[in-house]
């Protein structure tokens, strides 16, 4: 999809959620590079004018279960999902 393609949908109603800016495993991670791939994959949409932002995927459904993984999502997003189960709320 293009930028273009996913603010018509976010303008037309539909929510737009996160996944992280380059598809890495969140659980392998230093705390700075898990900050960057779960904080900047949401400013960059907001850079391209999509807000409210509330929803993060981990790739691949690996890190839902990694307390560090978890609270540093929570700081950013307010539900989860790890793309095998329910949606967690983190707040």
């Amino acid at each position: 999809m293009s930028w273009q393609d996913i603010g018509s949908l976010y303008h037309r109603g539909y929510d737009i959620g996160a996944k992280t800016m380059n598809y890495k495993i969140l659980n392998k991670l230093s705390t700075a590079d898990l900050n960057f791939e779960v904080g900047q994959s949401k400013k960059c949409l907001q850079d391209h004018g999509i807000r409210n932002v509330i929803l993060f995927a981990t790739p691949k459904g690996i890190g839902w279960d990694n307390k560090t993984v978890i609270n540093t999502i929570g700081k950013y997003y307010d539900f989860a999902i790890n793309g095998f189960g329910n949606v967690m709320f983190l707040h």
